[in-house]
């Protein structure tokens, strides 16, 4: 199958150097998750030509290869509105041009969170009579902790008035299909994607127990009910490593207590490690909001993948089989947290590690790329 993936994902390469510049826009798990996907595409042997767009702190170049796919960036000028049309300018002609000189593509697959890309493709698919398929990650204007900025608004509603017009839906939770697809398209839940490479626990028995937590939004993503919970753990042996851009942390130890180490940001191969190096895996992400049938964490199908036992949150967007695979938090309130820490970090290294095999198992069976691409690749056949 020949396929023109569309969205925001750069090579590796040019990530690094995004960190390096610029590490405020440095978006990992958007990038991560469609850099997976495409290489699980590749992997089963499909013909994949990838467009996207470059981060302003990057010198513009037209093409680039890297591990056997071929990007191609579209030129915007960095302004409000002259950008977002150029780039969706950009799309269309690079479709067009590509099916010109004879790569003629089965099928676009959009990142339905892109406004600019998905306009761009939706436009090419409809004048050039190609199948369009999104892929729905998120929904945009769900959750109160979005931004209410005026471009973040607008987005919202553009989103809104394109994301039923998609031949086909790869969405993360059952739920989204009720928003994204009122026209009974054909869809698959995908929940999430890992890459085959089986990771190993490297946690050594040296008496202290570290806990790991990703994340940049507090509120949003729990982290606020989290810290008042470990502080009222009184095991000195213990250690909460927090990664990510927190608002009004500096870089260091908390000034109240030792124990938790904030790390800022970190590129992806320092989170994996550090991932891997932890006794526990945590996502505290609370339950109440309504964004939560949509959403299923992409870190944590990370998390998962390392072997290392997880902690979560039960999320309305996470079918219930994963948590055959996965400690849970029984309510979101730090008394509950507590325990529930406390619960788990007595249990003995056998049991632990047991729990996270077992779990990796699973993913690694069920929800890697090439498993879950070929399962895209069977809904385009669909029709």
């Amino acid at each position: 199958m020949d396929i023109i993936y569309i969205s925001s994902l750069i090579p590796r390469v040019i990530l690094s150097e995004v960190f390096q510049k610029q590490s405020e826009n440095y978006v990992v798990a958007a990038q991560k998750f469609h850099h997976i996907l495409v290489e699980g595409f590749v992997g089963n042997g499909h013909n994949v030509q990838v467009l996207s767009y470059l981060p302003d702190c990057i010198d513009y170049i037209e093409t680039m290869n890297e591990d056997k796919i071929n990007y191609q960036f579209c030129k915007y000028i960095n302004r409000p509105g002259i950008k977002h049309f150029q780039i969706a300018r950009g799309i269309y002609k690079r479709i067009k041009k590509l099916k010109k000189v004879g790569f003629t593509p089965d099928v676009l697959i959009c990142d339905i969170l892109n406004v600019s890309v998905c306009l761009g493709a939706l436009l090419a698919g409809r004048r050039l009579h190609i199948k369009t398929a999104a892929i729905v990650t998120d929904l945009l204007g769900i959750s109160s902790h979005e931004e209410k900025a005026l471009i973040n608004r607008i987005a919202s509603k553009i989103s809104n008035s394109y994301i039923t017009a998609f031949d086909y839906y790869i969405i993360l939770t059952q739920q989204m299909n009720e928003v994204v697809n009122p026209h009974n398209r054909p869809y698959i839940v995908m929940e999430g994607v890992c890459n085959s490479t089986k990771l190993t626990r490297t946690t050594t028995d040296n008496g202290l127990k570290k806990i790991f937590y990703a994340g940049g939004r507090p509120s949003k993503d729990g982290l606020d009910i989290l810290i008042p919970a470990f502080k009222q753990m009184k095991d000195e042996n213990l250690q909460l490593n927090i990664y990510g851009n927190i608002p009004d942390a500096e870089i260091g130890p908390d000034p109240e207590d030792s124990r938790i180490i904030y790390h800022g940001l970190a590129d992806n191969d320092t989170v994996v490690k550090e991932e891997c190096d932890s006794h526990l895996l945590v996502n505290p992400r609370p339950t109440g909001e309504e964004y939560t049938k949509y959403s299923f964490p992409s870190k944590l199908m990370e998390y998962i993948a390392t072997s290392v036992p997880v902690v979560t949150t039960r999320l309305a967007g996470i079918p219930e089989e994963y948590y055959d695979y996965m400690f849970s938090f029984d309510s979101c309130d730090i008394d509950n947290y507590r325990k529930k820490l406390e619960e788990i970090l007595v249990l003995s290294e056998e049991k632990l590690k047991a729990k996270g095999q077992k779990a990796q198992e699973f993913v690694l069976k069920h929800k890697n790329n090439l498993a879950q691409t070929a399962r895209i690749v069977e809904l385009i056949k669909t029709k």
